[in-house]
Parts: C-alpha cells; structure tokens; sequence
C-alpha cells in the first residue's frame, strides 16, 4: 500500500498507483483546458452584455419616449380619467432600465467557473510535482516519509532506484510507453515482490 487518499476514499497501491498519477494529471490538463476556453468565451460574453445593454437602453429610451410623448398629448388635450398611462408600462420601462445596467448570469458563471478551475490547477500543481519527483525516484508517498528497508540493511528508500529515470517510471508505468498515457495496468511485478538496488 502506498496510502489511503481520503479524497477519492480508497487506498493507492500497487494495482492502482498508475491509475492514480493517470488521474491527477487527468484532472490538471483538464483544468488548464477549462481555464483556457473559457478564458476565450468570456469576452464575446461581454462584448454581447454591453452591445444588448445599449441596445435595451436605446429602446428603452424610444419606450419612454413614446409614454412622455402620449402622456404630453393627453395633457395638453382634455384630461379624461380613463387615459391616464397604465402603471404596467411605467413598471415596465422601470425594470428593464435596472435589468439593462448589471452582467448577464452567462458571464457570471463562466467567470465563476475560470475561477474554480484556476484554483483546482493551483491546488494540484504541489501534488503534481511531488508525485512526479516520486516516479522519477521509484517510490511511493509512504515510503518518500517512512523509509524502508531491507533484512540486514539500513532504512533507505533508495533500494527501490533503479539508477535511471526512464527504468524506474518502467516499474510504475510499464515497458510500453505507447500505453503510458491510458488507464491501462501496465505495471512491471506482482506486487508483493520487486526489484531492489543493492549496492
């Protein structure tokens, strides 16, 4: 076992350490993915809000141009009790006004989601690194703070290293890196034994 991760609320070991690394940089590109297009939507989200906020103005404008018009005509000529403007289009005029000045929820949310999205990537950039620097050196999580060690030797985790980058990410990843980037189990051993540098 190398350890339990309490966020995807199982144990990551042997059978799954691969599947593990596959996930978080998965997620990442993921991320930077999100952030990115939505980086590019949200100017032509912008751009529509302001071009529909003065196109609501310029007709609200007529709107009300219209009402001060018919309520300037109906004063000048003889006042009837029955003419008066009717408080709907008055309430009308009103909230579209209000509703013309704020963002639209389009831009909210995809501001929100750029947001949540930076911040994942923030948030797994330390993770990232630190279980690349692990596969580089052939270890595990548990065994990079606990050290282990061999019957009549030392606690060292550096039995496990193999003495080359590309042979050690073999043993996690597997001899076929064509097969590297797929949630495939590729693995080299059996899990309870594995090979060790004994110098």
């Amino acid at each position: 076992m190398d350890h339990h991760c309490p966020w995807l609320s199982r144990c990551i070991g042997f059978h799954n350490h691969k599947y593990f690394i596959l996930f978080i940089h998965y997620l990442f590109a993921f991320s930077i993915f999100i952030v990115i297009t939505c980086s590019g939507i949200l100017p032509r989200i912008w751009r529509r809000d302001l071009k529909d906020k003065v196109d609501n103005r310029q007709a609200d404008e007529r709107r009300m141009g219209r009402l001060k018009l018919q309520l300037g005509t109906k004063l000048l000529g003889a006042f009837n009790a029955t003419d008066n403007p009717r408080p709907a289009d008055v309430a009308s005029v009103s909230t579209s006004l209000v509703a013309g000045t704020g963002l639209s929820s389009a831009f909210i949310q995809v501001f929100f989601l750029i947001i949540l999205f930076l911040v994942l990537a923030c948030m797994l950039t330390p993770l990232l690194r630190l279980q690349e620097e692990l596969l580089a050196w052939n270890i595990t999580t548990l065994e990079k703070f606990r050290p282990v060690g061999i019957p009549g030797g030392d606690f060292n985790s550096d039995i496990f290293n193999m003495g080359s980058v590309s042979v050690n990410l073999n043993q996690i990843m597997g001899p076929n890196r064509w097969l590297w980037i797929f949630p495939v189990f590729t693995s080299v051993g059996d899990g309870v034994h594995y090979d060790v540098n004994v110098i």
